[in-house]
Parts: C-alpha cells; sequence; structure tokens
C-alpha cells in the first residue's frame, strides 16, 4: 500500500506499508509530524532539514 503527504508547494512523498493496519498507523503520523511542523515559523534552510528527514524516516 501507498500513503502520500506533503506540504503543497514545498514537500510531497510517498510512504510504503505492508498492509491497511500499518499505512493507517503511518499516515497518522506523518499527519501529526506535518500539522506540527506548519504550526511553527520555520526558516527556509530549516524546512529542508525537515523535510529530509521527515523522507528518511517514512
Amino acid at each position: 500500500m501507498l500513503e502520500d503527504c506533503g506540504v503543497y508547494g514545498a514537500f510531497m512523498h510517498t510512504a510504503c506499508a505492508a498492509d491497511r493496519e500499518e499505512a493507517l498507523a503511518k499516515y497518522a503520523e506523518m499527519k501529526s509530524e506535518l500539522t506540527e511542523f506548519l504550526k511553527r515559523d520555520t526558516a527556509p534552510d530549516k524546512e529542508l532539514d525537515f523535510f529530509s528527514r521527515f523522507a528518511d524516516k517514512y
């Protein structure tokens, strides 16, 4: 299964999961992390660091 997430105009990521349960869990985690990221006022260079770490994690 594939799950997509992203920040419009800045970042798009597709994550793979073995089954529906794993996909739903990953999606919830990704959504939570992206929500927290969007609440912060982040400098552009730090945004790239976040996106890189996020893609490595998922």
